[in-house]
């Protein structure tokens, strides 16, 4: 599959979880612990989706995906955002980002990367 993912979590000990079940079940993971160097890593590494935590200390997630849908390579990135709280989040969702697409914190690894083969198989 090979497939790139970028992993945007202000949490060392959970991004690197994610990032190392990612790289064993077959993807390439971009880490990335702030929006700042989420947006540097997607410019230089071009992923095919992004699972973005919200909650980030420096700019939240939702600015984040706005800013990486502004990059030329933008409107080719999937996007899954995570948050432990999404009560009043999945009214008025960004254009390209689906009631399916927010998943809950904490999650199961299974049900995520379920998640992450069908948005990249299309379905």
């Amino acid at each position: 599959m090979n497939e790139k993912i970028l992993v945007v979590e202000d949490e060392r000990g959970l991004r690197r979880i994610l990032c190392d079940n990612l790289k064993f079940d077959g993807f390439v993971a971009i880490p990335a612990g702030s929006g700042k160097e989420a947006i540097e890593q997607a410019d230089r590494e071009k992923p095919r989706l992004a699972i973005i935590d919200v909650g980030l200390p420096d700019i939240d997630g939702w600015e984040v995906l706005r800013r990486l849908r502004a990059l030329p390579i933008g409107n080719r990135i999937d996007a899954i955002m995570l948050s432990g709280n999404f009560g009043d989040e999945v009214n008025g969702l960004p254009p390209g980002i689906e009631s399916r697409n927010l998943v809950a914190k904490p999650y199961e690894y299974s049900t995520l990367v379920d998640l992450i083969r069908s948005m990249l198989s299309g379905a």
